[in-house]
């Protein structure tokens, strides 16, 4: 079957997805660049604001002509920047692969907080998706959250009970919180 002949139900939101348009409903990142509140007319919805080394970012619903990566939208007192998130993966493994990737950049770019909101958002489509566990929970160590490392790494078990960086990871992060502990 293919999205440009016939005619069948679903055919113009298919037809949205693959053009990266996304469903009508879909949440996009934008960043603050400047100004101090996230207040546009074109954010039909917003979902959640966060920061992350003094950058702003907001999980809004936009008007399909904005919903474009890279696009500058302003107003006389903010201005933000699209940023895309690619949904147009054909399973769940291959979207929340993406997302992994992404994080990995981000935490790469030290944006932490991002980073762990996308590996969620990857375990939360792909249960499964392993290397996202192993990830958040080396990000979660990195940032002195043992506690919460070492129950990340308890789920890689349940996902994965062979893997290797679960249990050596676990053993890190009980040392280091011993250790932070002791002092």
């Amino acid at each position: 079957m293919t999205i440009k002949k016939g005619c069948f139900l679903g055919q113009e939101t298919a037809a949205k997805i693959e053009s990266r348009r996304g469903a009508a409903k879909y949440p996009c990142l934008v960043e603050l660049i400047s100004g101090q509140i996230f207040e546009y007319s074109g954010f039909k919805k917003i979902w959640g604001e966060f920061e992350e080394d003094g950058k702003k970012f907001a999980l809004v619903q936009l008007t399909r002509e904005d919903r474009v990566h890279g696009k500058i939208l302003k107003n006389d007192e903010s201005e933000f920047k699209v940023i895309s998130i690619d949904q147009t993966s054909k399973t769940a493994h291959e979207k929340a692969e993406e997302l992994f990737l992404k994080a990995v950049e981000l935490f790469q770019n030290r944006e932490d907080e991002v980073a762990l909101t996308l590996l969620d958002r990857a375990i939360e489509i792909d249960p499964t998706y392993a290397d996202a566990y192993e990830s958040k929970g080396a990000i979660l160590g990195q940032l002195d959250k043992f506690e919460e490392a070492i129950k990340v790494m308890d789920e890689l078990l349940e996902v994965d009970k062979t893997s290797v960086m679960a249990h050596t990871n676990k053993s890190l992060f009980f040392h280091e919180d011993w250790r932070n502990r002791k002092s």
